[in-house]
Order: C-alpha cells, then structure tokens, then sequence
C-alpha cells in the first residue's frame, strides 16, 4: 500500500464520518423543533400534581378560569393595538383602560362569590 493511497483512505473516511455527522445532526434538530416557538404549550402539556395536604386552601383555584380572564383581558388590550392606538394596552385614560374596568365590574360579583 503506497503513502498516498493511505491519505486517499483516510480523507475519504474523515469526509464519511463529516457527511454521517451533519445527516444524524440535521435529522436530530428537525425532529426537535416545534410547530411554532412562538406560540405556548398546549394544556393538557403542562405536568399536573396532586397538592399536598398543607396546601388543600389552594385546590378551589381554578387555573382554567383565570386563564380565560386573561385571555378576555389581552384581547382588549390587542384590540387597542389593532386600531392602531400608539400606546395600546389597557393604559389609564385610554378607551381600552375603560373597557377593562367594565369588564372588571360585570366580573367582580362573580369574582367575590367564588373565594
């Protein structure tokens, strides 16, 4: 075997092991990445665990309501933002600062009989 067949061996197992690398690398991060980064885990995602007997106070609350007030929440501040208000959000003085607190006002009674 002559010195310059044995460098030919070694490039072409050296240029293998590159191609089989970056093959395995690429077929790894495109079955790990999500549908979209930007948008949050879906519920039945997130890990649940059963409250210990010292915090049983907290079982009543329940996450899938407030959630929901959050999203009715965002949803005024976004619309705030689509009509193309300069300072969106639920900013004093603003008519989406309104809108909230009449949404807190239908809600409150319900908010208080539910503690």
């Amino acid at each position: 075997m002559s010195r310059a067949n044995g460098s030919d061996q070694g490039i072409a197992r050296l240029v293998l092991l590159t191609l089989a690398l970056l093959l395995n690398g690429t077929i790894l991060l495109h079955a790990q990445a999500p549908e979209n980064l930007n948008r949050p885990p879906r519920d039945e995602d997130y890990l649940w665990w059963r409250l210990p007997a010292s915090e049983q106070q907290y079982a009543r609350i329940d996450g899938y309501r407030i959630k929901g007030h959050l999203q009715e929440l965002t949803a005024i501040a976004r619309t705030s933002k689509s009509d193309g208000t300069q300072h969106w959000g639920s900013i004093a003085g603003q008519p989406s600062h309104d809108q909230v607190r009449q949404w807190t006002g239908a809600k409150k009674p319900r908010c208080a009989n539910s503690g």
